[in-house]
């Protein structure tokens, strides 16, 4: 940060302190329009950006946070085609010693009501989302992730049908920037969190080093990394390595870019427990440490002899639990309807709570009808 930002910065941070929440909603005219104004989105001092932005500051690692209030979408799946309503976020996340990360936020159904929250949060791959490359599942996760938010929320009949859908999507989900978002839905909340700075596993991160084109970073460090695959032959920590970066720098300063998941959740002021779609255990090691119960769901989405090679690397280098061998792609998105379904009712059975997972214990993976302890 430059001088200008660490001043304002450090006043935010002076004023957070004073309290005892999680999350700090800056609401002062000068800090605010002073955080517009020298951080993105650089924007000069109008009394309309108030109804449109938001900032706010997360106490437990000092992060500086820049979001719009939303906007509301009719989403499309890519594979079935079902349509469903979609309440859209971007945020920027800030610390003077830390890479700036961009996330993209989707809320789907109600997240007041829902006993659980299904996150599935994505590190960036340019090449498998906008290049359809067969290397990697993460695009083929990402659309599983879409059929299960769409199935568990279609979108209301007085929306599609309506002559200006426009108009009934607009109130959909609230608007004002209070947390949590509430919505029109009665339906299964998800969160589809995109880290768009993440191309690479976070590669344009440093080590206790701020910097503000961290995006750019690692746009050309993820290329030049599987560039160093094909043209050395190495695995995928080889290909970091080769380039001169430890694999996974997410795991970077005490883990910063596995922590922003468990930061926007805060961020939405939300404390429920967790059903997360993933592979990676140090997704779920964060979020437990941030307090969160979590459960969570395997979500392969493909595994095929085209993504073989990487998804061994995944397994064996980055210690991913996920599988090796072919995957149903049908079958594996009726599994993960049936094992959400059957995880909220077993919820609802036992209110007592004897059989919620605590946040000291060990995370639960459910794998088809079965439960398993790692």
């Amino acid at each position: 940060m430059n001088n200008k930002q660490t001043k304002i910065y450090n006043q935010i941070r002076a004023t957070a302190s004073t309290t005892l929440a999680k999350i700090h909603r800056v609401q002062e005219d000068s800090q605010f329009f002073a955080v517009l104004k020298n951080f993105p989105p650089y924007l000069k001092k109008r009394q309309e950006l108030k109804k449109i932005f938001r900032v706010a500051f997360h106490n437990q690692t000092k992060t500086l946070i820049i979001s719009n209030v939303g906007a509301n979408l009719i989403s499309k799946t890519v594979k079935s085609g079902k349509m469903y309503a979609l309440h859209h976020k971007g945020l920027i996340v800030l610390h003077p010693e830390h890479p700036t990360e961009m996330v993209d936020l989707g809320i789907v159904g109600d997240i007041l009501r829902s006993e659980y929250i299904i996150l599935r949060a994505e590190s960036a791959c340019t090449p498998s989302f906008l290049m359809g490359s067969q290397r990697c599942n993460c695009f083929d996760q990402w659309l599983q992730t879409q059929e299960l938010a769409a199935n568990f929320n279609p979108l209301p009949t007085i929306i599609s049908d309506a002559t200006d859908p426009e108009i009934g999507i607009k109130n959909y989900f609230n608007l004002s920037g209070e947390m949590p978002v509430s919505s029109a839905s009665e339906g299964q909340a998800f969160i589809l969190m995109h880290l768009s700075s993440q191309n690479g596993m976070g590669s344009g991160a440093e080590n206790n080093k701020f910097r503000s084109d961290t995006a750019e970073a690692a746009h050309l460090r993820h290329r030049g990394e599987y560039s160093a695959e094909q043209v050395l032959n190495v695995s995928m920590a080889g290909g970091f390595e080769t380039i001169g970066l430890s694999p996974d720098p997410r795991k970077l300063n005490n883990f910063y870019g596995y922590q922003i998941p468990a930061i926007v959740l805060d961020y939405l002021g939300l404390e429920k427990p967790v059903i997360i779609l993933s592979n990676n255990p140090e997704k779920i090691r964060q979020l437990e440490k941030f307090g969160f119960e979590v459960k969570t769901l395997h979500l392969f989405g493909r595994v095929d002899k085209f993504d073989r090679q990487e998804t061994a690397d995944r397994k064996n280098e980055f210690h991913h639990c996920i599988s090796v061998r072919n995957i149903n792609n049908d079958k594996e998105l009726e599994d993960l309807e049936h094992e959400i379904r059957r995880t909220i009712t077993q919820d609802k059975d036992h209110k007592s709570g004897s059989d919620r997972i605590s946040s000291r214990e060990k995370p639960t993976y459910l794998v088809g009808n079965r439960t398993k302890n790692w």
